[in-house]
């Protein structure tokens, strides 16, 4: 189905730079906890690689985007998950409890857009 809805790209390009900043963040926290942060590596290829997906395909095929997209979620989502059972700082919890609530809400909303072409 070619993208014949209106501000969709836009709105999931900017999940894409939302997404962005979160990863600043995250590095962020890993510097400040004296860690190097990761600058390739399974989580960044796979973020990399759905989200290059998003490009090729958001302007051909809204219903691919979407799916393209939630799967990076729900892979965002269970790396999250791992994360949570470390032993975090309360700090470095709390960023990752923000980020969880985050990446489940747009799992919620790109499920319902999904549900709805």
């Amino acid at each position: 189905m070619p993208d014949e809805n209106n501000g969709l790209k836009e709105t999931l390009l900017e999940l894409h730079d939302y997404r962005n900043g979160e990863r600043e963040v995250i590095q962020d926290r890993v510097i400040a906890l004296g860690g190097q942060p990761a600058t390739m590596g399974e989580a960044l290829g796979t973020g990399h690689r759905t989200f290059t997906a998003l490009r090729t395909a958001v302007d051909d095929d809204t219903e691919v985007a979407i799916e393209e997209v939630l799967r990076g979620e729900e892979y965002i989502r269970d790396e999250l998950a791992k994360a949570a059972k470390a032993d975090l700082t309360p700090q470095t919890a709390a960023l990752i409890g923000k980020l969880q609530v985050s990446v489940n809400a747009e799992i919620a909303r790109l499920k319902k857009t999904d549900q709805a072409l």
